[in-house]
């Protein structure tokens, strides 16, 4: 009777130990999660942003006064700010669809300057090309103090609407993608989660090369003109999102997938504090200083600290979780 009853007692202490396993890590869980409760809000909130402003661009239009004309840059910004959290999710069904570079791509002054009168007399946007259009566009032709905005009203207005309209159809294509975006739930090339961390090497590279290193005479010959967000100076804002969006994504899922891969990774740890480092050093930048002679010395720090973030996405995450790295060959 004692040994049934020891038996008995190893059999429950068997099946409770198996009852209160931890759930094993699921790649389509994750993707789930990401998709629910990163992506379709992010793009919703865009959408929104995008309503707002184009009523606010129409308010301007019909009483064109410094007000409205305030009014409308606080919004722009807003919807500034709320495509850093969409710009990272710029895959599969939705990167095939190519509305990325309509929405985002930095304004051809020297078309605009060229081709003035065009503009002002534009009844509809379909014949011109998108570095003529979207945020980068209304960027310039609200900020800049040298554009006789009453020239460019209608304008401002056609593009404001198409801006909308393209939220629309990013919202909507999300919407229809959440069986093709959880389904390749693996690592291997072409999955959702190797193209997610080929956007987020994407994404810190933009903000350090091209957005910072490059204008700041970092690499070539110093050109502000060139900064990201030159007109409304909202560069140091942009950036302070950008970081706060690779914190975000990192935090909540990779983390979670890159010490379920290898629970030793200290990969984490040092993600989080290089995150701070560089969230410290803005913290001490309001806006991107015009320097004559040489570059100041919280401009290096920062520099610095980009740099190491961008080393630990592009070296460090992929190598962890053994992903491949493709070159952009769609002009993004």
């Amino acid at each position: 009777m004692k040994k049934l009853f020891i038996l008995v007692c190893i059999c429950l202490s068997l099946f409770n130990s198996c009852d209160n396993k931890a759930p094993q890590f699921s790649h389509k869980a994750m993707l789930k999660n990401i998709f629910h409760n990163k992506i379709v809000p992010a793009f919703t909130n865009f959408k929104d942003e995008c309503d707002a402003l184009a009523r606010d661009i129409d308010s301007y239009r019909e009483n064109f006064s410094a007000e409205n004309l305030e009014k409308c840059r606080r919004q722009w910004t807003r919807v500034m700010l709320s495509w850093r959290h969409c710009d990272l999710f710029n895959v599969g069904e939705y990167r095939k669809t190519f509305i990325k570079a309509r929405i985002y791509t930095i304004f051809a002054k020297s078309t605009f300057n060229s081709q003035k009168d065009k503009f002002n007399k534009a009844v509809k946007l379909e014949s011109l090309g998108s570095t003529v259009k979207g945020i980068s566009a209304l960027e310039y032709l609200l900020f800049n103090e040298k554009v006789d905005r009453s020239l460019y009203l209608d304008y401002m207005s056609l593009i404001a609407k198409e801006l909308n309209d393209l939220a629309a159809q990013s919202l909507e294509v999300w919407q229809k993608s959440e069986s093709s975006f959880t389904s390749k739930s693996d690592l291997l090339f072409g999955s959702s989660i190797q193209e997610l961390v080929n956007e987020q090497v994407r994404y810190c590279e933009e903000f350090y090369f091209k957005k910072f290193s490059y204008p700041l005479g970092y690499l070539y010959s110093v050109d502000f003109s060139i900064v990201e967000h030159f007109e409304s100076k909202a560069a140091i804002a942009g950036l302070k999102e950008s970081v706060s969006v690779i914190e975000e994504i990192f935090n909540d899922h990779f983390f979670e997938l890159i010490k379920f891969q290898n629970k030793e990774s200290s990969l984490p740890e040092k993600m989080l504090s290089q995150i701070a480092a560089v969230k410290r050093r803005l913290s001490k930048i309001d806006t991107l200083p015009f320097y004559e002679d040489e570059i100041p010395a919280e401009l290096e720090k920062l520099f610095s600290e980009l740099r190491e973030l961008f080393m630990s996405v592009k070296v460090g995450v992929v190598n962890q979780l053994g992903v491949t790295i493709v070159l952009p060959n769609d002009g993004d």
